[in-house]
């Protein structure tokens, strides 16, 4: 599951979220994280952060990677091509 825990109250106000241009501002400040779940949905692990500065899908593909988009206004750079990253998650032996 992807999510985020929003932007601090300090950085927001800044900004106005009634502008797009703004709102988008804000979404450099948003870290996003990936919680793993079993197939019965309990929680195994949360809080893994995901690299800034990428757009993520909410799927996986058939060999269990996730697509990241990269967003070239928070890299300020305009590539020619689009840029898709694919991130595996592995099982660190404790």
């Amino acid at each position: 599951m992807l999510y985020h825990k929003g932007v601090s109250e300090d950085i927001v106000s800044n900004y106005n979220y009634h502008e797009k241009a703004d709102r988008d501002e804000l979404e450099k400040f948003k870290q996003y994280y990936f919680a793993i779940y079993d197939k019965k949905f309990n929680l195994l692990q949360s809080d893994i952060p995901l690299p800034l500065g990428m757009f993520f899908t909410k799927v996986m593909t058939e060999e269990g990677e996730l697509l990241g988009k990269k967003n070239q206004d928070y890299f300020g750079t305009e590539e020619d091509q689009v840029i898709y990253y694919k991130l595996k998650l592995k099982e660190i032996a404790k």
